[in-house]
This record gives C-alpha cells, sequence and structure tokens, in this order.
C-alpha cells in the first residue's frame, strides 16, 4: 500500500512539474519577445535608423532645413505660385499692402524637385536677398500630380505667411527658392515677385 502511494506521488508530482517547466519556458518567452519589441521600438525612435519615407506619402517636415546652409544649384524648378496676398500675383505688378490693415501677406502654390523627378525638400521664400520665410510644405495636390501624370508629385502643396508689420515701408522683392529633393541645395524660381508695403 505503501509502495502504491508513493507512486501516485511521484506521478503526481512529476505532472506538475512538467505543467509548471511548460509555465516557466511560456514566461520566458514572453519576456524574450517583449524584450525584443523595445529594442525595435527604440532603433525606430531614431531618426538614424529609421525608414525613409515612401514617395506616396506626405514628405517630411521642413523644420529640419537651414537656409543659411544650402548652395544654389542650376536648374529650373516645377513651380507655381497660385496666390499672393489672397489674389494670383502679376508679373512685374507689385502686391500694395498697408502694413496695419493687413499685418499678414499669405502665399500659396506647389513646387517639386524637377530634375530629382520627385517631391521638393520644402519651399523658401527670400525677402531682399536677407531674410528667409520657411513654407510649410507637402499638402495635398491632386489637381498637379494628375497635370504631370505622375502621382509621385501629390504632395507638392506649400502655404506661407509674411509679417509685413516687421518690413520697411516701400519695395520688397520676394525670390522662390525651391529646396532640393535631398535638401542639400535650392533651386531659384526665375520669376520674382514685388511687395509695396504702406
Amino acid at each position: 500500500m505503501k509502495f502504491l502511494t508513493r507512486k501516485i506521488f511521484e506521478m503526481s508530482f512529476n505532472r506538475h512539474r512538467r505543467r509548471l517547466s511548460r509555465a516557466l519556458a511560456f514566461a520566458l518567452l514572453v519576456v524574450t519577445v517583449a524584450g525584443f519589441n523595445a529594442c525595435a521600438d527604440s532603433e525606430d525612435a531614431d531618426p538614424a535608423n529609421s525608414t525613409p519615407p515612401s514617395t506616396n506619402s506626405a514628405p517630411a517636415s521642413t523644420a529640419s532645413v537651414d537656409p543659411t546652409a544650402l548652395a544654389s544649384v542650376k536648374g529650373d524648378p516645377y513651380f507655381s505660385l497660385d496666390e499672393l496676398g489672397g489674389q494670383p500675383p502679376k508679373a512685374g505688378v507689385p502686391l500694395v499692402v498697408n502694413a496695419q490693415s493687413t499685418p499678414t501677406i499669405n502665399l500659396r502654390g506647389w513646387a517639386a524637385d524637377y530634375v530629382a523627378k520627385r517631391e521638393a525638400g520644402g519651399v523658401i521664400i527670400n525677402i531682399d536677398g536677407k531674410t528667409d520665410v520657411m513654407a510649410n510644405y507637402g499638402s495635398s495636390r491632386p489637381d498637379v500630380s494628375a497635370n504631370l501624370k505622375n502621382p509621385v508629385y501629390t504632395n507638392t502643396g506649400f502655404t506661407a505667411s509674411i509679417d509685413t508689420t516687421k518690413l520697411e515701408k516701400g519695395r520688397h522683392t520676394l525670390s522662390m527658392r525651391v529646396v532640393t529633393a535631398d535638401k542639400r541645395g535650392y533651386y531659384e524660381h526665375k520669376q520674382k515677385y514685388e511687395i509695396d508695403v504702406q
């Protein structure tokens, strides 16, 4: 009887030991997987290790572009200024604004890197060769991609604002600079625009 009782006890003990071993192995597996996921997340947080966005997504923010570090490069960009101060710009005709009644001039258009055949790295509005205003770049322009017959040019829209209260009264020249796709240089659009601050 003692032998039988001991045998039942050993069988029960072995069964519980196997269950405990499986539970511990599963717990170790969960901890290991969680550790790998944490490492992967920390690598993704590092911009140097991140995957570049696809050409169908919106371009990266131009906040990291330093206009003073860019070199002028030869070539004509795809570019259009659709609105200057709420109206289509007119070649050779300055936009007259009163700084008190119109403290801000809004610009809207689109631009792309023609040489790289893709969206640009950003758009810079240069005022009088001295002051740079970074445009908000990367808004959706399906009309542009449809016209150019290439979906890569979908996210090429830009908007910008110029604070007229910080400008001296008189004429000011706006030069449109399209940042290259690699953000190392810029193309300067041939057309200049003028504003006359009253």
